[in-house]
């Protein structure tokens, strides 16, 4: 799907994402355990814990938090003076007569990237929830994918933004 979508897509796949994780959740919650690996070594190897409800309070805030930062960035940038914001080719994006199509591709970029990121903290945190149910290290290959396709997403990602940002030959 295209980062100029409609919001109403974005708000739909980050609720589907998230009911997702979150019926996830319920239906392992009992056999989860109460002191739950929250942090692993490179090797996958558990390093620290926490609470299991404790553990999911962070995850909350976490995985609903930062992405909801860059959900709302392209709300809250409108009200930065235009020479703190740093674009490519931003004389031409921020003058006045451009300023709102300008601060919109940026807007939509943000919270597309919001998404991408969210996706990548679900995925991490379905990792963990393996680790504990089966108690075995955290699969690091499947981390450095993840990461990796973040990584992957996010070059994309600012690679259409720059090409979205371009000045138009007239």
């Amino acid at each position: 799907m295209a980062p100029s979508s409609s919001p109403r897509r974005l708000l739909l796949l980050m609720a589907m994402v998230y009911l997702t994780i979150g019926a996830r959740v319920a239906l392992v919650w009992d056999r989860l355990p109460p002191m739950m690996a929250s942090h692993f070594g490179l090797d996958g190897k558990p390093d620290n814990w926490m609470p299991r409800a404790s553990f999911f309070g962070l995850m909350l805030a976490l995985c609903c938090g930062l992405p909801a930062l860059f959900l709302f960035s392209g709300k809250w940038m409108r009200l930065i003076p235009s020479r703190l914001i740093n674009i490519p080719n931003r004389d031409y994006w921020l003058t006045p007569e451009r300023t709102q199509e300008g601060m919109g591709k940026l807007a939509s970029f943000m919270s597309w990237y919001g998404l991408a990121l969210s996706v990548f903290m679900v995925f991490v945190l379905e990792l963990t929830i393996r680790s504990n149910l089966s108690r075995a290290p955290l699969n690091s290959l499947a981390m450095l994918l993840g990461l990796g396709g973040l990584f992957a997403v996010s070059i994309a990602m600012f690679v259409r933004l720059h090409r979205q940002l371009r000045v138009p030959v007239e």
